[in-house]
């Protein structure tokens, strides 16, 4: 894909104006995507406004689209100058993050809605043929040059509090997935990544449903051990986070037959006797699991997480 490509998908006139609003600086990437499309914000010359565009094919080929919001495009189809400066803009290369470009993008709207625009000087009026004669070297006052488009700094107060929600927001993702797939040691590098900032009780609680049932049991029982030495996470287990299905951990860990897990949720004061969805605490679900005979044969009496959770029943209730 080249210069070359845009030129010849643009309209007639387009390619040259796209050239100058790039010059100006005037285009912000909002997002990239895997399939080569982007999300694009260009500020039109002369205070015409700020359009969306969507540049949907780049990579690959030498075909490029890009929808815009503009009369330009909706009437005459084709690649218009704000499609065009966009593509040409990631034909460049030397993009900011994502969220760089979000942020920048959400403050430079924010600050062209709000400041007036300011008018252009008129050019002084053609002189007389009187005034001519009188003055032949004088030239009539030229235009002044568009004024460069100033995109704030996204280190602002507003923008650095919006970049800790994002970073936050997705550091929380790796740390689901993380947690899903019981890998100890990514997991270990996103919650350092995460900080010190507490977690919210939602966000407590389904990350432990999570590492609970990860699809590593010794990786599991770490990763439940790594979020109960945070103090909101052991509150939320002692206070029984309910899933979707109204199980607490301590009924997951039961379900999984990880004993280890059902070990460190008791240590956090996890309640053995809250009930699920079905009115069933933790040792009534282990009573009523069944046991894989051939991985050693247990007896229901035997049951090392039955015993576990029979053990930590209060008193009165242990008898029964």
């Amino acid at each position: 894909m080249s210069d070359e490509d845009v030129a010849r998908a643009a309209n007639p006139g387009s390619f040259q104006k796209a050239l100058s609003l790039l010059k100006q600086g005037a285009v912000s990437i909002n997002a990239r995507y895997l399939d080569g499309s982007a999300d694009a914000k260009v500020a039109s010359e002369r205070g015409g406004g700020v359009y969306s565009v969507k540049v949907e094919s780049l990579a690959g080929g030498n075909k490029v689209c890009a929808k815009c919001s503009c009369v330009d495009h909706k009437t005459r189809g084709g690649l218009c100058k704000h499609g065009a400066a966009a593509a040409l803009r990631l034909l460049r290369g030397d993009l900011p993050s994502p969220q760089e470009a979000l942020l920048a993008n959400d403050a430079f709207i924010a600050k062209k809605q709000t400041s007036p625009q300011k008018a252009l000087k008129r050019p002084p009026a053609t002189p007389s043929r009187r005034q001519r004669d009188s003055s032949p070297e004088e030239v009539p006052e030229a235009l002044p040059a568009l004024k460069k488009p100033c995109f704030p700094n996204s280190s602002s107060a507003t923008g650095h509090r919006q970049g800790s929600a994002v970073k936050a927001a997705l550091t929380l993702r790796q740390l689901q997935s993380a947690a899903a797939a019981g890998d100890c040691n990514r997991f270990a590098i996103e919650l350092k990544r995460y900080g010190e900032a507490p977690l919210l009780e939602k966000d407590a609680g389904g990350l432990l449903h999570k590492a609970v049932n990860g699809q590593d049991a010794a990786g599991a029982a770490r990763i439940v051990a790594a979020l109960l030495a945070r103090p909101e996470t052991r509150v939320a287990a002692a206070s029984g986070a309910y899933d979707a299905s109204l199980r607490t951990p301590l009924h997951a860990a039961v379900a999984a037959n990880r004993l280890e897990v059902c070990q460190l949720l008791l240590e956090a004061r996890a309640d053995p006797t809250r009930q699920d969805g079905s009115g069933r605490s933790a040792l009534d679900l282990s009573r009523a699991r069944k046991l894989d005979a051939a991985g050693g044969g247990w007896r229901h009496g035997d049951d090392p997480v039955q015993d576990l959770l029979r053990r930590a029943m209060p008193s009165e209730s242990s008898s029964s």
